[in-house]
């Protein structure tokens, strides 16, 4: 597994070096490009629980992964298209490992997005 890719700016806005080994991948659902960035577990827990993903590196292949940022771009696309204001819902959207769909918050509504990118309420 390489190196964790996250970085973080400090008090003097300068970015942090992590040589720390990765324990996974984190894909964020705002970038202009999906691609999933190795995160290590100091990384890892400090993550906001929205606007992001987490895949364990035990938990997948590179065939898996790239399964999943296609799947991803599948959903932001779909609330892309769908939402004038979507910079500020894909920050928001959260992925449900267990149940296997996203949802975000959305007039006070819960919205769910299922993987091939039907919205709902």
């Amino acid at each position: 597994m390489p190196s964790c890719k996250i970085k973080w700016i400090d008090t003097a806005g300068n970015e942090t070096a992590d040589d720390n080994e990765a324990v996974g991948y984190a894909i964020c659902f705002a970038a202009a490009e999906l691609k999933p960035s190795p995160i290590c577990q100091c990384h890892l827990e400090r993550m906001p629980l929205t606007g992001w993903m987490f895949i364990r590196a035990s938990d997948t292949t590179p065939e898996k992964l790239a399964a999943t940022v296609a799947e991803v771009k599948i959903v932001t696309d779909a609330i892309q298209n769908a939402f004038k204001d979507a910079y500020k819902i894909l920050p928001t959207l959260r992925y449900h490992p267990g149940d296997g769909f996203y949802s975000f918050i959305r007039w006070g509504m819960f919205v769910g997005v299922e993987k091939d990118g039907y919205i709902h309420t």
